[in-house]
């Protein structure tokens, strides 16, 4: 595992694992950004039910009924998309599914390994899409299905927030849905993210386009509140 304090740094780790995509079996890059670094690798499905006591009482149980009941309480919302495209728009509703999201962006990963739990430390991960791990789009199912292995898929983007933070998925068959560990093989790089340096790196990441206003440009929540920090730090930097 990689440790950076700066972007200096950081821009460095990624450069190298970056400069692998396309040799050998290598396919492409991706990368996720978690800000705690105790967080496992695991789809929602996988996880805990809230308010549950024992790791084994998951939503894996519930799969197929999340699915339909979500079709029909909002028909309009998930018509004329196939499975993948289904559950990749339910992932983005906060619905627990067996994606798990993952971006073409180094820059976005860093920023959610910063983002939040300022008391632990950080973490990006660099996947090797390729001979570990294939590259599938939403039109893939059948043959998703039948690799029977952890996949990375492109679906359908719904959202300007999708496409501003260069979105894909990771899924997770049947057999893997509890995660994977953190030395499997599609997994070439960790980047401790200290905790203490969260801020400064979150101010650098803003330097360079990276912020609350540009990660989530559909939710004008946070885009105000990004404006109003912009006003007042404006107006006492004079």
């Amino acid at each position: 595992m990689k440790r950076i304090d700066c972007m200096e740094k950081y821009i460095s780790a990624i450069k190298e694992e970056y400069n692998k995509e396309g040799c050998a079996q290598v396919t492409k890059i991706f990368y996720r950004g978690q800000s705690n670094n105790n967080y496992r690798l695991m789809p929602t499905l996988g996880r805990k039910i809230d308010g549950c006591t024992e790791d084994e009482e998951n939503y894996i149980p519930f799969e197929q009924e999340i699915i339909r009941r979500a079709k029909l309480e909002y028909p309009n919302l998930f018509r004329d998309n196939n499975y993948i495209d289904e559950i990749a728009l339910m992932q983005h509703f906060g619905l627990p599914t067996r994606l798990l999201d993952v971006t073409e962006n180094p820059l976005v990963a860093l920023y959610f390994a910063c983002i939040n739990n300022k008391d632990c430390d950080g973490e990006v991960f660099v996947f090797n899409a390729g001979y570990n791990a294939g590259i599938y789009s939403s039109y893939d199912k059948e043959e998703l299905e039948k690799c029977k292995k952890v996949a990375f898929v492109r679906a359908k983007l719904f959202s300007d927030r999708q496409r501003a933070q260069q979105g894909m998925f990771m899924w997770f068959p049947d057999k893997k849905l509890n995660g994977i560990k953190k030395n499997c093989p599609i997994i070439s790089e960790r980047i401790k993210v200290p905790f203490d340096c969260k801020d400064s790196l979150i101010y650098e990441l803003k330097m360079l386009g990276i912020s609350p206003k540009t990660i989530f440009p559909d939710n004008k929540d946070i885009c105000c509140k990004e404006l109003i920090k912009d006003i007042t730090k404006d107006a006492y930097s004079i």
